[in-house]
């Protein structure tokens, strides 16, 4: 009885441990890479139009029908409720707080899920710093986008499924569901690339459930990315990123296959009723304040599926020969080796298999971070599929197997999340493969013998080198992100502390927030500035503030003409600001050639040029 209580103690006793550790070192990571969180603005001012809408929308609650949401509505109903919360407005400063808080938050929960199954503290922190590196160098590109808050949410989809891969309790379905209905109701796309990622782990392999039901499960998850991206597979890069993605999806049931399980069906009728909770409850605030259902249905369904239209970033596609051979090379001997028992016949309990296991999996993780996720976001697919197989045949626990195969699809499919823009979403679709590499590893190591031999002290050294070698392959440093901060200029704006940016940069803005705040009572700003609201502190002439030409229809032009010109009548002084860079692609999009270009032809009389910036009022030139 003391024997057994003692053994909880030290148990409770290493998980306190481990708790302080990833948040003691989570907030070392978040000093260390502060400046890179506060080094830039987007020259396309995505930022500022997404805040300018936030902001709309704190102010009356309404979505879609006056204020142009880009995304669902879980995304503006939480920003929005911590905004609440805080007691804070949208501003720059707030938005880079948010995204540094989120990605630490993101990086923290990847660990967590690396300690649940290896109680490994040196590989959870590995895992920790990783996924942190890969995160912080998007972090400041676009705070406000709702890349970093889904991000957060996955890292706890993936905490829910690995947890409930090693103790099977309802409540982990639940976060697991509830982690599929807000990405559903933020990105549409990325939900349904959870919730594939989720059927395929619990149907693929799974005997509770007929033949038909797997092979269909299988079948319609390998075809979704062509499904997903069929608008532009006419473009080779994008027909190469989904079968990358695709096949992997493919190799990874080999596994699967041969190494079946029997999960209850009704824990996935479980996520699906826990997803339902999210999704009404983010839905509650704009429809509780004047949103139509038709509108909201457009903006979460109808919408996305006119982004390609708007506009695509190809990915860069980086296929490795030796990856891909080897993938398939042991899907084959996976599928291959398989006795009348269910068990690989290949290996048996060799220590030497666990090394290439290892060094696999330290393979796979090197070709998702090496470069930097910009330069590189691709390179790991298919090979990602080689984990679970080697898995499998290296008799790795049947709990860990199972964690596996659930998190390797969800990795898989959240790639997608870089389609149709393949900017900062690369990392924010590639960080999960992080965690299924990082746990392999610490799986491989643990049983060499070579490596339990080795003191703590030599193995935390080992693992601490190694992640220092991953994060600055991962083309970041703290040092470098300091001295690059140190050298800026800050950036002395309202709503702008502690951000730094070029001299230059900083010259342009404050000359036009000037000019703008002397001129003007509100302004419109084609192509969009929203960053310029917070600076000059003017009111918003309309909701309708989306960046990219072509997001708002007719319609909605018409709404933003009929704004302005309702504000003019009533003797306000509106002006606006031109990007005289973008102002000729400006002019040629939908934009420009539609009524909001018509309407804004009628603001031509000058007032000031302040760098490659504008500012006109009404009148002709």
């Amino acid at each position: 009885m003391r024997q057994a209580v003692s053994a909880e103690t030290t148990a409770a006793a290493r998980v306190r441990t481990a708790t302080f550790s990833v948040v003691a070192f989570g907030v070392l990571l978040a000093v260390a890479f502060f400046p890179m969180a506060f080094s830039k603005l987007s020259l396309v001012d995505d930022d500022g139009a997404l805040l300018a809408t936030l902001n709309e929308f704190l102010k009356h609650g309404s979505l879609y029908d006056h204020t142009h949401g880009a995304y669902g509505p879980f995304y503006y109903s939480f920003m929005g409720l911590m905004y609440r919360l805080t007691g804070q407005e949208p501003t720059l400063f707030g938005a880079r707080l948010l995204a540094l808080a989120f990605t630490t938050a993101a990086a923290a929960m990847f660990a967590a899920t690396v300690w649940r199954v290896t109680r490994s503290l040196a590989f959870t922190l590995l895992a920790e710093a990783v996924t942190f590196a890969m995160l912080i160098e998007v972090a400041g590109g676009v705070p406000s986008h709702p890349g970093p808050l889904i991000v957060l949410v996955v890292s706890i989809l993936v905490f829910a499924l690995a947890s409930y891969a090693l103790d099977q309790r309802t409540v982990f379905l639940v976060w697991a569901g509830f982690a599929v209905g807000a990405l559903l109701m933020t990105k549409i796309n990325v939900g349904l690339l959870a919730a594939t990622a989720v059927a395929v782990g619990f149907v693929v392999g799974n005997r509770a459930y007929p033949k038909a039901w797997r092979a269909i499960t299988a079948t319609a998850a390998v075809l979704f990315p062509f499904a997903l991206m069929f608008q532009r597979l006419y473009l080779i890069s994008i027909a190469e990123f989904g079968l990358l993605v695709s096949v992997g999806l493919l190799l990874s049931y080999a596994p699967m296959h041969v190494d079946e399980i029997a999960l209850r069906r009704r824990a996935l009728g479980t996520v699906a009723v826990a997803a339902i909770v999210p999704m009404v409850a983010s839905a509650l605030w704009p429809l509780l304040h004047g949103t139509s259902p038709g509108a909201l249905f457009r903006a979460l369904v109808i919408q996305p599926l006119g982004q390609a239209d708007n506009f695509t970033a190809e990915p860069g596609i980086d296929f490795v020969w030796l990856a891909f051979v080897s993938t398939v090379g042991i899907a084959y001997v996976a599928v291959a080796k398989k006795n009348e028992d269910g068990e690989p016949t290949l290996f048996g309990n060799s220590w030497v298999p666990n090394v290439a296991f290892g060094l696999a999996a330290l393979y796979v993780l090197g070709l998702g971070t090496v470069g930097g996720v910009r330069t590189n976001s691709l390179a790991w697919l298919p090979a990602i599929a080689m984990i679970p197989a080697l898995a499998w045949l290296t008799a790795v626990p049947a709990k860990i197997r199972l964690v596996l195969r659930f998190l390797v699809p969800v990795a898989i499919l959240q790639m997608l999340h870089a389609y149709p823009v393949a900017g900062l979403q690369r990392a924010w679709g590639a960080v999960a493969m992080c965690v299924p590499c990082v746990i392999a590893i610490a799986i491989a190591t643990e049983r060499l013998p070579l490596w339990l031999a080795a003191g703590r002290a030599e193995r935390a050294a080992l693992v601490g080198a190694l992640g220092v070698v991953l994060v600055l392959t991962a083309s970041v440093s703290p040092i470098a992100a300091w001295h690059d901060y140190e050298q800026a200029t800050p950036l002395r704006l309202p709503g702008a502390r502690l951000i730094r940016v070029g001299a230059s940069e900083v010259v342009t803005l404050t000359r036009l927030t000037q000019v703008v705040k002397r001129d003007c009572d509100t302004f419109y700003a084609a192509p969009g500035l929203g960053s310029l609201y917070f600076f000059t502190k003017l009111p918003a002439p309309t909701g309708h503030l989306a960046n990219w030409p072509g997001v708002l229809n007719e319609r909605e032009q018409r709404d933003v003409a009929a704004d302005l010109a309702r504000l003019s009548s009533s003797g306000k002084r509106v002006c606006i600001v031109r990007d005289l860079h973008r102002q000729k692609e400006w002019l040629q999009s939908s934009y420009g050639k539609g009524p909001l270009g018509k309407s804004l032809a009628r603001y031509r009389a000058p007032l000031a040029v302040v760098g490659h910036f504008s500012v006109s009022g009404e009148g002709r030139a």
